[in-house]
């Protein structure tokens, strides 16, 4: 019975240490670098004022987007979290950028662009952390948790009986 309760007591160990290093090796993978190559180029670019500098930041985050593809959001997805739409609108207002960057910057036509360029980047941020709230609850996560429960309560059990 002693050998049950150490099989047990290690097997929960491990999965305590796998609870830690799974979702820490996602986030690393897949959420920070979407923090770190789209949400900081948007997070810039809604605090601009020059459009040319505007279209650059939006293009970092063209780029920072071409990793990511399709809706992550698998119940009842909407073009709001579907990356390739995300990343279309973003090429156009980058392109729509450099066109009034060939305006002078006190042409109320300029500032109008500015003033959209900032509503809509921070629209199109809101987008974009939507589908990385989904990339959390993808259907291989959510299996992964519900396995590593049943293990869990299969060795609660285990150790219930050995005792």
């Amino acid at each position: 019975m002693g050998k049950v309760r150490l099989a047990c007591r290690l097997g929960l160990l491990f999965m305590a240490a796998l609870a830690v290093a799974m979702p820490l090796s996602y986030w690393y993978t897949t959420i920070y670098p979407l923090d770190r190559d789209v949400n900081v180029h948007l997070d810039y670019a809604k605090k601009l004022t020059d459009a040319r500098a505007i279209a650059y930041e939006l293009d970092m985050a063209v780029q920072g987007l071409e990793r990511y593809h399709g809706n992550p959001r698998w119940l009842f997805p909407t073009a709001a979290t579907d990356f390739d739409y995300i990343r279309e609108v973003l090429r156009s207002q980058a392109d729509m950028a450099l066109r009034m960057a060939e305006e002078p910057c006190t042409d109320y036509a300029y500032q109008r662009y500015v003033e959209n360029a900032v509503r809509t980047v921070g629209e199109l941020k809101d987008n974009v952390a939507a589908a990385q709230f989904w990339l959390w609850l993808s259907p291989q996560n959510v299996v992964l948790a519900v396995v590593w429960l049943a293990v869990v309560v299969a060795l609660h059990i285990l150790k219930w009986i050995a005792d």
